[in-house]
């Protein structure tokens, strides 16, 4: 982090916000930053800051979700951007296709929606992706400007 940037961290989970509470009380180099470091317990579809970040890094596992939280996901992730942001964001490489070949019925379904609708962002406006190969699983880091 610059000395005049701030970080926004989002998490829904209370066990692992109290542990990030914890980090930034007990860890030397966490209590050097905390004072521009903000911790919203919740959901980023509830965050309300519109046009507010640079940046926004997720590490949601999308495919966990359905098609339209994904939705609703991503266009938070849009409202949340500066004109000009990034959004980056991870998928594992290979594991949805992999997931559709073993899956029937209503899950087969939502995973094909769910890649429609990250497949519908990252033709609209993906700037670059990144191969993890040293990932377990191998993951790709995609790079989005929204129109």
């Amino acid at each position: 982090m610059g000395k005049d940037d701030h970080l926004w961290m989002v998490e829904l989970n209370p066990t692992f916000a109290a542990h990030m509470r914890r980090a930034f009380e007990d860890k030397p180099s966490f209590r050097d930053v905390a004072s521009r470091c903000h911790l919203i317990e919740g959901r980023v579809q509830e965050l309300g800051q519109e046009a507010h970040f640079d940046v926004v890094i997720s590490g949601l596992p999308l495919n966990n979700f359905s098609s339209d939280d994904v939705r609703t996901i991503l266009r938070a992730y849009a409202k949340l951007l500066k004109p000009g942001g990034v959004l980056s964001f991870f998928q594992y490489i290979l594991i949805r296709p992999a997931k559709m070949v073993v899956s029937t019925g209503s899950e087969r379904d939502r995973l094909k929606d769910v890649g429609e609708a990250i497949d519908r962002v990252l033709g609209e406006g993906e700037i670059a992706r990144e191969w993890v190969w040293v990932n377990v699983p191998p993951a790709w880091v995609h790079h989005i400007r929204f129109q």
